[in-house]
């Protein structure tokens, strides 16, 4: 068969579409030719052809770079694939509720490529919304927050994106964090280990490489002024994100080994708390108005302020030592409104 037939030519022409990088990692045609078998000039007319119909995109020469900074890039179109296939409304409907989810947890050129089956998805609905009432779904569920929501957190996106290309290739970040109660401390680098989005904040998991025997610590996103990967590998560790968090690593100012704790609940609380019990091994004993409940917890910031949130409904027997720091609490906030 000719070279220049037309079964030939849409052969070469798939193949260019699917050889193409991601935007991210757009390359010149004469970085392009290293790995295709073709000619520079048939491989200009391809690209052409690709970029007319939607399968190519042309990107500004990158001026600071050492090898070549005039020639322009070529990369595939995230919009379009010639082999992608039409989602089914129940594909597009996951993609959807999932986008809700995850969209501050993704590294950002994995977050680039699901932008196109988040929009495609939206596309889709778009398009069945008046044939199909299945495609109503994504109206009609949401998650919300169990408690008052406040309003989402934001992060520096050059910070951001510095700590998730080191989480991803596991690499230390030169940081400089500025804590709730202080200003801002000096340049240090840090491990991540993991994003967590807890509420309104996304917090960075990491370890300390000037102290090595410390504990995983929780960092708020959006304190850090600045951040950029280093070339530094991470150190060794058995470390698990799952594995932590299971464990309680999720439990701010927790330390020391679960406590026992007891206290009495009103009858509402005892009935909420049946349903969404305080720990496994929680158990309750009869009490006049309410009853006394047992459970071995945790000590932590957030059990604290649930403790304090729950008002005239709970009152604290044991341990001592929270028993007198709900006292003191609570006696401080009648004094803010005397």
């Amino acid at each position: 068969m000719p070279s220049n037939s037309v079964g030939t030519q849409l052969a070469r022409l798939l193949d260019l579409a699917l050889a193409l990088p991601s935007r991210t990692e757009a390359k010149t045609i004469t970085q392009l030719l290293g790995g295709l078998d073709c000619g520079r000039k048939m491989l200009e007319r391809d690209l052409n052809t690709l970029e007319q119909i939607g399968l190519a995109q042309r990107q500004a020469p990158v001026r600071d770079d050492p090898e070549d900074s005039r020639s322009p890039r070529w990369c595939a179109n995230p919009r379009k694939s010639p082999y992608r296939p039409l989602l089914s409304t129940e594909q597009a409907i996951a993609l959807r509720l999932v986008e809700r989810l995850v969209k501050s947890l993704l590294p950002a050129h994995i977050g680039e490529v699901l932008k196109v089956e988040f929009d495609q998805a939206r596309q889709r609905l778009n398009q069945q919304r008046k044939v199909d009432l299945r495609t109503h779904w994504v109206d009609k569920v949401e998650v919300i927050s169990e408690t008052f929501s406040r309003q989402p957190v934001d992060v520096k996106p050059p910070v951001l994106r510095a700590i998730q290309e080191a989480l991803l290739t596991n690499r230390q970040v030169s940081a400089r964090y500025k804590a709730l109660t202080r200003g801002v401390s000096k340049k240090r680098p840090l491990e991540p280990r993991g994003l967590v989005q807890r509420g309104p904040t996304l917090y960075v998991i990491a370890t300390r490489p000037d102290k090595p025997r410390s504990e995983p610590r929780w960092y708020a996103a959006h304190r850090f002024v600045s951040a950029h990967a280093l070339d530094t590998p991470c150190s060794a560790t058995t470390f698990r994100l799952d594995e932590y968090l299971e464990k309680g690593g999720a439990d701010f100012g927790a330390s020391g080994p679960p406590l026992a704790f007891k206290a009495w609940v009103s009858k509402e609380l005892k009935r909420e708390l049946i349903e969404a019990p305080l720990a496994p091994d929680m158990q309750f004993e009869r009490d006049t108005d309410g009853a006394i409940v047992t459970a071995m917890i945790r000590r932590s910031w957030p059990f604290q302020r649930w403790l304090l949130s729950r008002g005239p409904d709970l009152r604290v027997l044991e341990p001592a030592d929270l028993r007198d720091y709900m006292v003191r609490k609570l006696s401080e906030a009648r004094e803010a409104y005397e």
